[in-house]
């Protein structure tokens, strides 16, 4: 699993091919796990991260597709840094409430 899927960790290789980049976080998964589970702390980019990670630590494939969502509302909202006027306590708050990015 990657763990920090983030615009400013994909890179334009070509006009049409992207690269991911930055595999500081990244955990391998062995055949036998569904997820990896972070025992220390350290700084997240807690604002891109799925619930389940940021409230029992625990990152999978699903977990990804999360950070990729709010990768591509990045990108269409054309750099915009999600939840950009709150801390990321208070994202985390919104996202367990329900709240979701606004449509750009």
């Amino acid at each position: 699993v990657h763990r920090d899927l983030a615009a400013r960790n994909i890179l334009l290789a070509t006009r049409h091919q992207a690269k991911i980049s930055d595999f500081g976080l990244s955990r391998e998964l062995q055949n036998t796990q569904e997820y990896y589970r972070a025992t220390q702390g350290g700084r997240w980019p807690i604002k891109w991260y799925a619930p389940e990670s940021f409230n029992y630590g625990t990152f999978s494939s699903a977990s990804d597709v999360w950070s990729f969502g709010v990768t591509l509302w990045e990108m269409y909202s054309y750099g915009m840094q999600p939840f950009s006027t709150l801390r990321g306590v208070e994202a985390i708050e919104l996202i367990e409430k329900g709240e979701r990015l606004p449509k750009t």
